[in-house]
């Protein structure tokens, strides 16, 4: 009878450590997702798309896929987390930027400076409320860990609750 019962107490402790295990992975996950989002605005405020191009249809679509880009990183990161840590429309300030304006010959250096500055301040605005809410919802928040790990600790409950039952 002692051999079942350490038994159980060694399979239930070892689902408790996957359970731990599954939930730090969550977390690294949504981490590196969050982290990657904010390279994608730092190339983007950076004007890396700009370089080498005199075409500026190319550009343009370069720019619309770095914003497509952005925009399927937040639908990951949401998911991820199992909450809204930025939301899609956080992102129209980046689609009302004027690229054709910006990059056509018509408009002088300071209006450039203007578009480039307030781009520059949309991404840096997203960076620091993605930050923010990563902070507040993620982090330092008790209800994420419990929705993070509630059906993993219910089929542990049941997985206990049988154990003890077939050696009753």
């Amino acid at each position: 009878m002692s051999d079942i019962f350490t038994f159980q107490w060694i399979f239930v402790s070892w689902i408790i450590t996957l359970i731990i295990h599954h939930h730090t992975l969550k977390r690294a996950a949504i981490s590196d997702s969050k982290d990657g989002l904010i390279d994608l605005l730092n190339n983007l405020s950076m004007l890396d798309w700009l370089k080498d191009e005199n075409f500026s249809l190319l550009t343009e679509e370069k720019f619309n896929t770095k914003i497509s880009r952005i925009r399927w990183r937040i639908k990951q990161l949401n998911e991820l987390s199992s909450c809204i840590i930025l939301s899609e429309d956080s992102i129209d300030p980046l689609l009302d930027f004027d690229v054709e304006k910006f990059l056509s010959d018509d408009i002088s250096t300071n209006e450039k400076k203007d578009f480039k500055f307030q781009l520059q301040n949309h991404c840096d605005d997203l960076i620091d409320l993605l930050e923010e809410n990563y902070f507040n919802k993620v982090l330092k928040c008790k209800t994420f860990i419990f929705k993070s790990s509630r059906s993993s600790w219910i089929g542990l409950v049941l997985l206990i609750l049988l154990v003890v039952l077939i050696s009753a």
